[in-house]
């Protein structure tokens, strides 16, 4: 892989994190992966349906020079550390921590490796900040569909019921 695209990246990302998502539980609507092509950008961002509380996560970015930059949240680097086979790190202003890779094929596998690693943390720890509640108007149809159907997933994660449900049980 000599010349990558931010297209080439988000998409082996995008792969990791689908393929993670689903293994630990989060709904495919609670996080998305935004490429933004002119500035050569891609934001992993959680967020509930609304959108109004989203919470960017991880940045991505190439450069001309096949330079693949990744930046990620403070809290996280002091959870997951350095990804593996970067090539240098810095701290940023307002909180977050720049790692550089040369592109290769190798670079790409690690990036969305690391991005799957921040998204199951970031997600974890909403869990211990909500407020837990027993389940809300939709248990019915949640116990029917055998998953948890509350429109904004950040806030269903405190949902007693919604636990029973990934646990393969329905009342």
């Amino acid at each position: 892989m000599d010349h990558i695209l931010l297209s080439d990246l988000t998409s082996a990302v995008r792969e990791k994190l689908e393929i993670r998502a689903r293994r630990v539980g989060i709904p495919e609507r609670a996080y998305s992966l935004k490429e933004t092509e002119p500035d050569r950008t891609a934001s992993l961002v959680i967020s509930g349906d609304e959108g109004d509380d989203a919470v960017e996560i991880l940045c991505m970015s190439v450069s001309a020079e096949d330079l693949c930059s990744v930046l990620v949240r403070e809290s996280s680097f002091r959870h997951s550390g350095s990804p593996k086979g970067s090539a240098e790190s810095s701290s940023h202003p307002c909180g977050w921590h720049r790692f550089d890779y040369t592109v290769s094929a190798d670079a790409v596998r690690l990036i969305a490796l690391y991005a799957a690693d921040i998204l199951e943390y970031e997600f974890s720890i909403f869990e211990t900040v909500a407020e837990p509640f027993e389940c809300c108007s939709r248990q019915y149809t949640c116990s029917i569909r055998g998953e948890c159907l509350h429109p904004d997933q950040l806030y269903a994660k405190a949902c007693k019921y919604r636990k029973v449900l990934l646990a393969g049980n329905k009342y």
